[in-house]
């Protein structure tokens, strides 16, 4: 199991307990997935990797502002909030190896 989908689950179960409706099912995972995925295209696209690991870790109002964006692109409106708060819990949690391995897995695809 890569280090994204270990991060993709740890957002969906915290979004999980934010809301009572939100389930973790293999559609949720890959919709995660994709969110992170665009997100650091786009930062990486704008800025280096040395940013996108302090934003992964410290996110500024603009990666937030990206963020609640590719959140409001995929996901339906009772939703949004609480996966935008489960990224901002699981976010300063990264370990730098797993943001190590994020990026290569991103980068791979890019």
């Amino acid at each position: 199991m890569s280090d994204l989908d270990v991060v993709a689950k740890r957002v969906a179960s915290h979004a999980a307990a934010k809301n009572n409706e939100y389930g973790i099912d293999p559609v949720t995972i890959s919709i995660i997935i994709s969110i992170v995925t665009n997100l650091i295209k786009l930062w990486w696209t704008c800025k280096s990797q040395s940013k996108i690991r302090s934003e992964l870790q410290n996110p500024s109002w603009l990666f937030r502002l990206f963020l609640k964006r590719e959140i409001r692109k995929q996901v339906g409106r009772k939703n949004k909030e609480a996966l935008f708060g489960a990224f901002l819990d699981v976010a300063p949690t990264l370990s730098e190896k797993e943001i190590t391995n994020i990026l290569k897995q991103v980068g791979e695809k890019k």
